[in-house]
């Protein structure tokens, strides 16, 4: 899997994986020159999706409703995380 570019030596040195652990409070070591990475306190609205399919799957009064629009809300907040969310020097 291709590795993202470190906001410290501009090289590949963090795993695409790695990043969706990340938020605010939390950072971790760039592979390739060990300076420390995060993610801005922006990168909670990734979470909206979430938020927005548990309060949408509730109104259905289904429960198979609810999982489908949380499941939908956890691939859409993964994809945005991965996306639009940049790495920050900490």
């Amino acid at each position: 899997m291709a590795k993202l570019i470190c906001p410290h030596c501009g090289k590949p040195g963090i795993a695409a994986w790695r990043k969706q652990f990340l938020g605010p409070a939390r950072s971790i070591a760039c592979d390739a020159c060990g300076g420390r990475v995060s993610v801005p306190m922006s990168s909670l609205l990734a979470a909206l999706p979430i938020v927005a399919g548990i309060l949408l799957g509730s109104q259905f009064g289904n429960p198979a409703a609810l999982w489908i629009s949380v499941a939908i809300g956890v691939a859409l907040t993964v994809l945005i995380h991965t996306k639009f969310v940049p790495l920050v020097k900490r």
